[in-house]
């Protein structure tokens, strides 16, 4: 197996990616597409060993267990998203761009990372049985919910308004329409995400007291 350099690979280790960094990811990269392919209950050392045409010891040299592989793939999908935000909020300018380039990253990601949302799905799951999911699902949520924060407070809006539970309002309703879209059996159009939920989004947004 031919292990390929990805920069996101420095979000996932504490140390600059050598060799083995480079072939643990690709182990990750490998997990991700076995889920996408057979479902999450299917991912497991010896059927991921298989798919690779590798030794089962050589994936548990680099993970103790596939709860640990799991993680592992998810903080690689969450970086992947945060690239993808990161590209789009660069252009924009206003709070209300900025939350529109947040619409359209998660677009984006659908469009050009479908093998990544039954992972995410699976995760969903997972959350339900152990803790250390829970804790990782309970980062990636402050960290979204004060994104969205420091987007609206920079967003002119009533003095009675509630920034912080307005945040967790939109976020609700983005994850909503994440979780419609990846159940939904086909394959996510971005496209239809962006040009669909944006307007909800917004429309939401103001009803909440932001001006347009």
């Amino acid at each position: 197996m031919a292990a390929r350099y990805n920069p996101l690979y420095f979000q996932l280790f504490p140390v600059k990616p050598g060799k083995g960094e480079i072939r643990k990811a690709a182990f990750i990269e490998a997990a991700i597409r076995l889920i996408a392919k057979k479902g999450g209950e299917s991912l497991s050392f010896e059927s991921l060993a298989r798919m690779l045409k590798v030794r089962r010891s050589h994936l548990t040299y680099y993970f103790e267990s596939v709860d640990e592989l799991l993680l592992m793939a998810v903080k690689l999908v969450t970086a992947t998203v945060q690239q993808l935000i990161v590209l789009r909020m660069h252009k924009a300018k206003t709070p209300q761009e900025r939350l529109k380039a947040l619409i359209d990253a998660n677009g984006d990601w659908f469009e050009n990372y479908p093998e990544q949302t039954p992972v995410m799905l699976y995760f969903n799951f997972k959350c339900h049985q152990a803790p250390v999911f829970r804790d990782l699902n309970d980062s990636i949520l402050k960290a979204g919910h004060a994104r969205l924060t420091a987007i609206f407070t920079e967003w002119p809006h009533d003095k009675s308004t509630k920034v912080k539970m307005d945040a967790q309002v939109i976020q609700n309703l983005i994850a909503a329409e994440m979780m419609i879209y990846g159940t939904s059996g086909k394959t996510p159009s971005g496209q239809k995400f962006r040009e669909e939920v944006w307007p909800r989004v917004l429309n939401t947004s103001q009803r909440l007291g932001y001006q347009a």
